[in-house]
């Protein structure tokens, strides 16, 4: 494909010469709601740059209840365990809200990451975001509200796909968060009623972003703050 300004924000902090060799190296492709990234244990096939979609890293239980431990946007890549020499991960990833991507073959990948020492290091940096994100993630639902995580949850999904509008039912919520549905209505219907979000057949809006910061745990901040360090600082060594 023709390099351009990358959308996906990991991609435009990375040298020029080096992320036009990626792009040459990948395709654009529409991600569905569901599309699987990869299965729990099997080779990782692909690896994506998110555009205006975003993944759930989502680990199963044996009773097939599930709870989300990390989600990937516009800010990432869904190819961190391979540069950590890890080729199957016990997780499951698919992609939650639809949209556009980068892909290319995991083999190729690793190649470009070779010859690409800058694009390495910053891949590198963002995989120990995504631990913070998983660390962070776990401490949340242990201390923190169900109205406070949903809000973290909302603000994270406006960040990470770039809009305030998209898909999203209560049961789904509920099954990201690891809570009942009826704790997840609850907490959706109070930011309902404060005009914070709306939503309507499947399909929500946030409404006012501040004020959703306003009721949002701390974890969102720091899970922002951690990624934002790692492009600043691939940013300044470019």
């Amino acid at each position: 494909m023709t390099a351009a300004v990358p959308r996906n924000l990991l991609l435009r902090s990375i040298p020029q010469t080096e992320y036009r060799r990626l792009a040459r190296a990948s395709e654009r492709v529409s991600m569905k709601r569901w599309d699987q990234v990869w299965d729990p244990g099997t080779d990782i096939p692909f690896v994506y740059f998110p555009e205006t979609c975003m993944v759930s890293v989502v680990a199963r239980m044996k009773n097939g209840s599930t709870a989300e431990v990390g989600v990937i946007g516009r800010e990432g890549t869904t190819g961190f365990p391979l540069i950590l020499g890890i080729p199957a991960i016990p997780t499951e990833a698919f992609v939650q809200v639809p949209g556009e991507a980068l892909r290319l073959p995991a083999r190729v990948f690793l190649e470009i990451l070779k010859v690409s020492p800058r694009t390495h290091r910053l891949v590198l940096l963002y995989s120990y975001t995504v631990f913070h994100q998983a660390a962070r993630s776990a401490a949340c639902n242990l201390f923190h509200t169900i109205r406070h995580r949903c809000a973290k949850w909302l603000l994270m999904t406006w960040e990470r796909v770039g809009k305030a509008e998209f898909n999203l039912t209560h049961e789904f919520l509920a099954e990201m968060l690891g809570s009942r549905r009826a704790g997840v209505s609850a907490a959706a219907f109070a930011l309902r009623a404060a005009g914070l979000i709306d939503y309507k057949n499947g399909r929500m809006k946030i409404r006012d972003v501040e004020g959703l910061k306003k009721v949002s745990c701390e974890c969102f901040f720091l899970i922002q703050k951690e990624a934002n360090q790692v492009l600043r600082a691939s940013a300044a060594s470019s």
